[in-house]
C-alpha cells in the first residue's frame, strides 16, 4: 500500500506488528521516530531561510523549530556582511577582551536556544538566518511532511524499531533497525551526491 498520509503510515505500522493491542500506541513510536530524525538528519530539504532574523542584543532567540545554523548574515546594508561562526568557548574569550565594545557583530555562536553575538549590537540589525529546521511532526492535522513525501521507508522502520520494548524478543526488530540505518545512510549520501553536482555544474558552465 502507498505511505502518504499519517493515517497510512499507522496503518502500514500496524499490519506490519500484527498487534490489535498496540493501536493507540503507534503515534508515540512515530514522535520517537522524528525525534532521533532531528538529531541524525541534516538535508537541504530541511534548510529553511530567515530573512528578516532581526538582531538587537547579546542574545537573540532562535525560531523554535531551529536545529543547527547554517549561515548568518548581516543585510541591514549593503554589501551584507556574514558572520563569522566561534564555539561558546571562544566567544566567552572575545567578550571578556571586548567587555564594553559595542558595534556591529563581527562573530556569532550558538547558546542553548539562543544566537550570541559580538561584539554587542550598538542598534538593530536585520539578519539572513538559514538553518536546520526540525521535522514538521505528523499529526491528523498535519498530515504529511517532506521526509515521509521522499522517503516513507524511513518513517516505517524508524517507528517500527520504537515499538521494541512491547514485542521483547521479537527478531524483526534487528531487521528493521538495519533498515532503518541502512535507509538514513542513503538519504545522506543522495543529499550529499546532490550537493556535489551542483557545484561541478557550476564549475562547467560556460562563459562567452
Amino acid at each position: 500500500m502507498a505511505i502518504t498520509t499519517f493515517s497510512e503510515l499507522k496503518t502500514a505500522i500496524a499490519d506490519t506488528l500484527n498487534r490489535a493491542d498496540l493501536t493507540t500506541t503507534i503515534p508515540n513510536f512515530i514522535t520517537m521516530c522524528e525525534a532521533k530524525g532531528n538529531r541524525i538528519l541534516r538535508t537541504r530539504d530541511q534548510r529553511t531561510r530567515n530573512a528578516a532574523f532581526t538582531i538587537s542584543s547579546e542574545y537573540t532567540a532562535v525560531p523554535g523549530t531551529f536545529r543547527e545554523a547554517v549561515k548568518v548574515k548581516l543585510t541591514t546594508s549593503a554589501p551584507t556582511q556574514p558572520l563569522t561562526y566561534c564555539t561558546p568557548e571562544e566567544m566567552d574569550i572575545k567578550s571578556a577582551e571586548r567587555w564594553d565594545s559595542t558595534g556591529e557583530p563581527i562573530w556569532y555562536t550558538i547558546e542553548g536556544g539562543y544566537l550570541r553575538v559580538n561584539p554587542t549590537p550598538d542598534t538593530t540589525y536585520t539578519a539572513e538566518l538559514v538553518y536546520y529546521a526540525a521535522l514538521t511532526a505528523l499529526s491528523d492535522s498535519n498530515t504529511s511532511n517532506w521526509l515521509l513525501s521522499k522517503h516513507p521507508d524511513a518513517y516505517l522502520y524508524g517507528s517500527l524499531v520504537h515499538s521494541a520494548p512491547y514485542l521483547k524478543d521479537d527478531d524483526r526488530i534487528g531487521i528493521w533497525a538495519g533498515l532503518f540505518d541502512a535507509i538514513i545512510q542513503d538519504i545522506l549520501l543522495e543529499d550529499q551526491r546532490s550537493s556535489v553536482g551542483q557545484r561541478i555544474a557550476v564549475r562547467g558552465r560556460s562563459i562567452g
